[in-house]
């Protein structure tokens, strides 16, 4: 039986490290209209991998769409290989293969496992369901290809963060339901798994409150985002916290930030989880703001270490 997840005091409190930090690197708040967002994107490693290659593919995405995904695969034979799909996040608007390369990149090195990162189109241009159809026809294009690439269709992980966590846990529920894929794990790295719309009044939500003026994604910043997506709130589509039944999921890893209106939401999918009998992780960093792990902190290396165990514990169940 698995132990109750705990809820810390003083999450939100910001960290002495994020302190320091931003003392010498200004992150702005993920404020403004796409076109701003999109400005703020950081430049591309360029550096050559060593000891995996990285090749970008065009692959189908939904209704017609030519989709783009790169692959990250290990030199050193060791098949048959579990596979990881990632999903990057942005809030359904910013991001691309490029956001969460150096994480892809980590897990590719650290587990010997073949990495496939898809991209999706984004709102406000393409608003919801657009991008989660083109992650699906990717995970569908994937499955599809996976014997091909010499690797273990039985222990595939879909991941991502943000954004890409909810679409996560979204379409993990839809392989449930569909039997059409799937996966050993999902990764749900500071994901919002409920519109904050249709949150139940029973659970509580109060890191909206405790983090409206937090960094880089303070509380008005999430409804800007799910505004440029326009989901309906109770769908389970952007709000798969509101689904029935939660039983017979993957094992899931959880990463919560304290800093961040999203915290919560993580918690409260894990209790979900739980009372639903499915395995559940969680790694919780106080103090830190949503999105931390794509700086350079000491804690952006721990979650990191988190995420690659995390990973070995769903390969190995």
């Amino acid at each position: 039986m698995q132990s109750p997840i705990v809820r810390p005091h003083g999450l939100a409190t910001i960290s002495p490290e994020w302190t320091e930090f931003s003392k010498h690197v200004h992150v702005p708040p993920l404020l403004g209209t796409p076109e701003k967002l999109r400005q703020m994107k950081s430049p591309p490693d360029e550096s050559p991998p060593v000891g995996f290659s990285i090749e970008q593919i065009s692959i189908p995405g939904h209704d017609g769409w030519t989709n783009q995904a790169r692959i990250y695969k290990p030199d050193v034979p060791c098949e048959p290989r579990a596979v990881v799909i990632y999903i990057h996040g942005g809030g359904w608007v910013i991001g691309d293969l490029d956001s969460e390369d150096a994480v892809c990149r980590t897990i590719c090195k650290s587990t010997r496992a073949v990495v496939v990162s898809l991209d999706y189109r984004k709102a406000p241009e393409n608003p919801f369901p657009i991008g989660l159809e083109d992650v699906w026809a990717g995970v569908i294009w994937a499955f599809d290809h996976i014997e091909s690439f010499g690797e273990d269709s039985s222990r595939v992980i879909l991941g991502g963060l943000s954004a890409g966590g909810n679409i996560t846990a979204v379409l993990a529920q839809r392989a449930r339901e569909t039997k059409q894929v799937s996966f050993c794990g999902q990764i749900l790295r500071i994901p919002l798994v409920v519109h904050p719309k249709a949150q139940p009044a029973d659970l509580d939500f109060s890191s909206y409150d405790d983090n409206a003026n937090a960094p880089v994604l303070p509380s008005p910043a999430v409804t800007q985002f799910l505004d440029y997506y326009q989901a309906p709130p109770k769908d389970i589509r952007i709000s798969p916290l509101l689904a029935t039944e939660l039983s017979g999921l993957p094992r899931t890893y959880i990463q919560i930030a304290g800093a961040d209106p999203l915290r919560d939401d993580g918690f409260a999918y894990a209790d979900k989880l739980q009372k639903a009998g499915v395995p559940v992780k969680v790694s919780i960093y106080p103090g830190l703001p949503h999105g931390f792990m794509m700086l350079p902190l000491p804690t952006s290396l721990k979650s990191d270490e988190d995420l690659i165990e995390a990973i070995d514990w769903m390969i190995k169940a």
